[in-house]
């Protein structure tokens, strides 16, 4: 039965194609003259008539004359992500590449005159692979709309485009922080594959190595030394103190008023105001306020490594406009290829509570 099935298909397929060789030019003719036609009923077979526009005139009932005072919407007075404040800034021209850790060589010895100088040895610690996604947007904006309204606001494409390209930055970084002491995605992973805020980080010799506060503590001047402290002898690749320095504080926008408090007080605020407060000056008193995060009370230190946490573009953003004659209505696209990730996990002393 199986082998009868089989000879019918392949007599079927050679009938098929020699047809089709047979038609070949009629058919190209055929498609060549007609081709607007069928694009446009292939166009309204494949796409709903619900997403042929991103607007429709109807949707504004209230712009086809001046008496409107403004049309407002979400734009920001300044149209600049807050990853920048909390992230270090990259770019690559490859698709993908690793950033590897090089675990130095240890202390140098005290050596006798005439004997050998002492042999170390140093190579490749923890790696982190990076990889580029593509994020995009598309609005199409149909003809009456812009020959009927009396305000460009309502079809300046590229400007919604802009601003959402913008929050989309920060939702996506903010993913660091909010997955920092879970590590649940590859977000919240840092090289070593072990959550970005851990108390289990592996260095060279086998030590264990945190970079959070345990247990944890509220915001106070407390935390704040502490984090201070954590930095400062905060071992290095080989095991030894690097004297890192703690530059910031990161935190959700519910705790900033706190920590500006504590940063900016002439005297520490909770001690009845009698003794000084020994941490103004020590970093910057104006804490980064992250809107976007899901916790309100996990708090983060960021240090002066390099090859931290950063955001890394493969092609900053990039927005197209073109004609549809077939629907008359115009597309506006806005593209852009980024990722983010943490390399070394010293750039992070986290204090989850």
């Amino acid at each position: 039965m199986d082998t009868l099935f089989g000879i019918v298909l392949l007599l079927a397929t050679v009938t098929f194609i020699g047809t089709l060789a047979v038609l070949s030019r009629p058919v190209a003719r055929f498609i060549y003259k007609r081709w607007p036609r069928l694009y446009a009923a292939i166009v309204a077979i494949a796409v709903p008539d619900s997403v042929l526009a991103s607007v429709y005139t109807g949707n504004f009932p209230s712009v086809y004359h001046k008496i409107l005072g403004a049309i407002w919407t979400d734009e920001a007075a300044k149209n600049e992500p807050v990853w920048k404040q909390y992230l270090q800034e990259k770019s690559t021209n490859k698709k993908f590449y690793d950033d590897v850790e090089l675990v130095e060589p240890g202390l140098w010895g005290e050596t006798d005159e005439g004997a050998d100088l002492d042999l170390d040895d140093y190579g490749e610690g923890i790696t982190k692979r990076y990889e580029a996604k593509k994020f995009s947007k598309r609005l199409i904006i149909p003809e009456e709309l812009k020959e009927d309204s009396q305000y460009p606001e309502i079809y300046d494409a590229v400007r919604l485009l802009q601003n959402t390209c913008t929050l989309t930055q920060d939702y996506d970084a903010v993913g660091l922080l909010n997955d920092a002491f879970a590590g649940s995605t590859d977000a919240g992973l840092s090289g070593d594959q072990v959550a970005v805020c851990s108390t289990s980080h592996v260095i060279r010799g086998g030590a264990t190595v945190s970079n959070v506060i345990d247990p944890p503590v509220a915001p106070s001047n407390t935390m704040v030394q502490s984090m201070l402290i954590a930095a400062e002898k905060m071992p290095g690749t080989n095991g030894f103190i690097r004297s890192i320095k703690l530059l910031k504080i990161v935190c959700p926008t519910n705790q900033k008023w706190r920590f500006k408090e504590i940063l900016k007080s002439e005297q520490k605020d909770d001690t009845s105001n009698h003794t000084i407060n020994a941490l103004k000056g020590e970093l910057s008193s104006t804490p980064v306020s992250v809107p976007f995060m899901s916790s309100t009370t996990n708090v983060f230190g960021v240090t002066d490594v390099k090859r931290g946490a950063m955001f890394i573009w493969r092609r900053k953003p990039r927005f197209r406009a073109g004609n549809m004659q077939e629907n008359e209505t115009e597309q506006h696209t806005g593209s852009a290829r980024w990722t983010k990730g943490v390399s070394n996990w010293r750039y992070f002393i986290g204090n989850q509570s």
